[in-house]
């Protein structure tokens, strides 16, 4: 049971099983047969390898230059319907939870939307240049969710790779005394990933994405594993982009200036209930925002700023939606 996870609401919580990650394949060694007229044994099979990074993959990963293969998402499961979550909409469920800051001891809200890539779509819109409120991005896509996206300059242009319609914007962050390491929240075919990569900058083209968002740090990497591995004590609001075992995506917003990247970190990795695989902060402070207007559900948590970068979620074509209900949001 997660210890750092409190119940909220009045709720009873039931924690889910520990994450785990996939044990590493061992390697066989054998004495030489001491008679060559005696065939050698028959290899044995060895299994299809794991499409995530080991340990120590993800270890050098962080001091290489080269770029790890990209982690795509788990296609969708059947899962059991969890209470503790609210369906809004077809392929859309909210839920709020309280968790302890790991080394302060407060208590901290987090919000959180769930989405399903069997049942939404997802873009990522940007134009050079212009910028816009979390609420003016819901009414100009009339998405059902819309949160912020990376990180941009004071002329709202990316800070890092961009890609609107296949079409790349902008260049990789680098920054070369940084802790941790950046990554890719993308979009090709429908098919949703995130992309952690080294500390230096991939090649041009290195990626091919309908639509992605470049952000920093990496905060889980796969596996579930604790990415960023440095106390600074600067503290902020935060956003969070995730996808879990069964390759559902969650958004999370966290409107108290409490979390450092390190403590998030820790956080994420022992929220067991949530199954994550993988987690990347998207630009967080004033930028950290995120509305919700899916079914009955009208809800906005509002950024402080305008926003030139925004990632929002649709219905798959053919998928019936909860009628909305037409009323003032909700302001958190």
């Amino acid at each position: 049971m997660n210890k750092r996870f409190l119940a909220g609401l009045g709720l009873a919580v039931a924690f889910g099983a520990a994450c785990t990650s996939a044990p590493a394949p061992t390697l066989s060694t054998g004495l030489a047969q001491p008679a060559p007229t005696i065939p050698p044994p028959t290899a044995t099979p060895q299994p299809t390898p794991t499409p995530f990074l080991t340990p120590q993959e993800l270890a050098l990963a962080a001091l290489s230059p080269t770029l790890p293969p990209p982690t795509l998402t788990p296609s969708p499961t059947a899962t059991v319907d969890d209470p503790l979550w609210e369906d809004r909409t077809p392929g859309v469920e909210r839920r709020e939870i309280v968790v302890e800051e790991p080394y302060s001891g407060v208590l901290v809200k987090v919000y959180m939307v769930r989405l399903d890539p069997a049942l939404i779509d997802f873009k990522v819109h940007y134009e050079p240049g212009k910028a816009n409120t979390i609420s003016g991005w819901q009414a100009d896509t009339d998405a059902l969710v819309v949160v912020n996206g990376g990180f941009f300059d004071e002329k709202f242009r990316t800070q890092g790779l961009a890609f609107v319609d296949g079409r790349e914007y902008g260049e990789p962050i680098v920054k070369e005394d940084r802790i941790g390491i950046a990554g890719i929240f993308g979009v090709k075919d429908g098919a949703v990933s995130i992309v952690p990569f080294g500390r230096q900058p991939p090649p041009p083209g290195t990626f091919d994405f309908d639509y992605a968002t470049e952000a920093y740090p990496m905060l889980l990497m796969p596996g579930g594993l604790p990415a960023y591995g440095e106390e600074t004590g600067h503290a902020a609001e935060r956003t969070v982009v995730a996808i879990d075992r069964s390759g559902r995506v969650i958004f999370m917003v966290i409107r108290a200036d409490l979390f450092t990247l390190f403590g998030l970190s820790n956080m994420l990795a022992e929220l067991d209930e949530l199954d994550l695989e993988i987690a990347l902060n998207l630009d967080g402070g004033k930028s950290s925002g995120m509305e919700v207007w899916a079914g009955p559900e009208h809800t906005h948590w509002n950024a402080k700023s305008v926003l030139p970068i925004a990632i929002a979620a649709y219905p798959k074509e053919g998928v019936s939606v909860v009628p909305r209900v037409d009323v003032t949001p909700v302001l958190k």
